[in-house]
């Protein structure tokens, strides 16, 4: 027959034995020591100077002194010495240093109310399942850095499976983000948590993070061309719709949204509503639209390097104005009804002189040397050369009185006299005070007017 329990090894009585309440009472205080166990700490290897009777201690791994070799035992204070009681797999115990509920497991005293690793499940104010095996019923939840910082970590085992956050309204499914079915980070929503869209795409395989991924999806440009109101802007685009097609109509009056749209020579050839910058197949014009109606446009041409803009803010457009560039600054002048449609300054020479043109009709010309001669010839107190005539290097408009001639040569006594003049030539003759055979250079200039 055992003299002790096998659970708690309380002594027991033995028959015919003396003095049995001896054994009764160590039964008793074993039992008050072990049941509702407290330690007053745990991993303890000296004694406390000075312990209260009845105390418990988890002694630990290298006793000293009076606790020497019985390491790992529970030691209670009893009287004036020490009870030790060897624990057993699975007590329990509560620690009033840690204030934390203890279990003996593979001899040492663990925290926590049982395991902690390889759970089936657990439920935070609310139950677990099969499917979500961590269920947590809170008005928030934290996840806090344990050092400098704190990683999320969702895994999927391969690329067609989902690894994403899904947001529900009454376990209804309405907006997701992550990767879902592939490796491509897309946002995802849903009315009714049955039919999905994809309003971000994000390709890995097209770039870095750090460049920035192409990004696709119902909330993106379909293309330059797509213009629809609230969508995100594309590189390239900017909101303007680039056209993919030329303009189709000869009509640019009516095109209807903003954009930046490529000139069709063909369609447009003879349209009354065109800039005269010589616009040809691949030149662009931009429209800017606001949403009271006002209409901007903006005519590039590419081949003379030239601008023009125009405006409407009501029911009509106004007249088309040239902006100055350098492509347009210098060049050929031209103008219909009055209106300049060319360049500002025309300049050029051949071999009757030089010409300047400027936009309001304005024309310059002159010559270097006219012609030479000697002034010969007595004309009543003066002497004159022979006639000579000089043929402008560009034609003038109007009449030959709304020309102004002038000239000189090269000594202060000798002048020049114009003649008969038409509004292509001039005919002059040299004069001084005395009779004079030395050849002198003449200079001429004529201003008028080219239209």
């Amino acid at each position: 027959m055992t003299e002790s329990t096998a659970r708690l090894s309380l002594p027991l009585l033995m028959p015919a034995q003396a003095q049995k309440h001896v054994t009764h009472n160590e039964a008793l205080q074993l039992l008050d020591a072990l049941t509702q166990l407290v330690l007053s700490g745990v991993g303890l290897n000296q004694p406390p100077a000075s312990p209260v009777d009845g105390a418990c201690y988890g002694v630990g791994a290298a006793p000293l002194g009076d606790w020497a070799g019985q390491a790992g035992k529970i030691s209670r204070r009893s009287g004036a010495g020490w009870q030790f009681i060897a624990p057993q797999e699975g007590w329990a115990a509560w620690d009033t240093v840690d204030q934390a509920s203890k279990i003996f497991q593979s001899g040492q005293w663990v925290s926590g109310g049982g395991a902690t690793q390889n759970l089936a499940g657990l439920g935070i104010q609310t139950t677990s399942d099969a499917v979500n095996r961590l269920a947590v019923s809170s008005d928030a939840s934290l996840f806090t850095h344990d050092g400098t910082g704190h990683q999320l970590k969702i895994n999927k085992a391969l690329a067609g499976d989902t690894a994403s956050i899904l947001f529900q309204t009454g376990w209804t499914g309405h907006a997701e983000f992550g990767l879902s079915g592939n490796n491509s980070f897309s946002v995802k929503v849903s009315a009714d948590g049955a039919v999905w869209q994809t309003a971000l795409t994000a390709d890995p395989a097209a770039g870095t993070l750090a460049l920035g991924l192409p990004v696709t999806g119902a909330a993106v440009q379909s293309g330059p061309a797509d213009a629809t109101a609230g969508k995100i802007l594309t590189t390239g685009a900017f909101g303007w719709g680039a056209a993919a097609a030329p303009i189709a109509s000869g009509n640019i009056d009516t095109i209807p949204a903003s954009g930046v749209y490529l000139i069709n020579a063909a369609a447009l050839a003879g349209s009354a509503n065109l800039p005269a910058i010589s616009l040809a197949a691949g030149d662009h014009l931009v429209q800017l639209q606001s949403d009271t109606g006002a209409q901007s446009q903006i005519a590039i041409s590419q081949g003379a390097r030239r601008l023009a803009v125009r405006t409407r803010n009501g029911a009509g457009w106004n007249s088309w104005r040239e902006i100055v560039t350098q492509g347009s600054l210098l060049g050929t002048v031209s103008q219909t009804a009055g209106t300049p449609t060319g360049a500002v300054i025309e300049r050029g020479s051949n071999a009757n002189g030089s010409y300047v043109r400027f936009a309001d009709g304005t024309q310059i010309c002159t010559t270097a040397n006219a012609g030479t001669a000697a002034c010969a010839t007595a004309n009543g107190s003066v002497f004159s050369s022979s006639a000579g005539t000089w043929t402008f290097p560009m034609a003038f408009a109007g009449t030959a009185a709304e020309i102004s001639l002038s000239g000189s040569v090269s000594t202060a006594d000798r002048w020049v006299c114009v003649g008969a003049t038409s509004t292509t030539a001039a005919s002059w003759k040299q004069r001084a005070a005395a009779t004079s055979s030395t050849q002198l250079e003449t200079r001429l200039m004529a201003i008028g007017r080219w239209f």
